[in-house]
């Protein structure tokens, strides 16, 4: 059977971050690097002009702008972000597409016995 994962290099390297998502533990991470891609802060957005915002944690007021984490080509190997893949299902990649809303999902090459490896790339 094929094994899929999705390689995870923000939010989603926390056990308790995928859970939510994924609706249990993930199991068995794997720390790899992405050959390939570089990660990078270049997600800009109007925080508080779109369906999902985000609030601080002391107070709960919205911040103006949010930055957000990014997956980007690179020729340069040093640079291969370093995260974790996460075995995942077809309906944990539904789930994770919601989640996701702001970045599309790409299929990457395979990694460390992964058939299929996908990432999330800002739009």
């Amino acid at each position: 059977m094929a094994r899929t994962a999705l390689f995870a290099y923000g939010s989603l390297v926390s056990p308790d971050s995928a859970s939510a998502t994924l609706g249990r533990t993930p199991d068995d991470a794997v720390v790899v690097r992405l050959p390939g891609w570089k990660r990078r802060w270049s997600q800009f957005r109007d925080n508080l002009a779109v369906e999902k915002t985000f609030a601080r944690r002391d107070d709960g007021s919205r911040p103006p702008h949010v930055l957000g984490l990014n997956l980007e080509p690179s020729d340069d190997e040093s640079e291969a972000p370093n995260g974790a893949l996460l075995e995942v299902g077809e309906a944990e990649l539904l789930r994770l597409d919601v989640r996701e809303m702001r970045y599309d999902r790409l299929e990457v090459d395979p990694i460390e016995g992964f058939d299929r490896v996908f990432i999330y790339r800002a739009k």
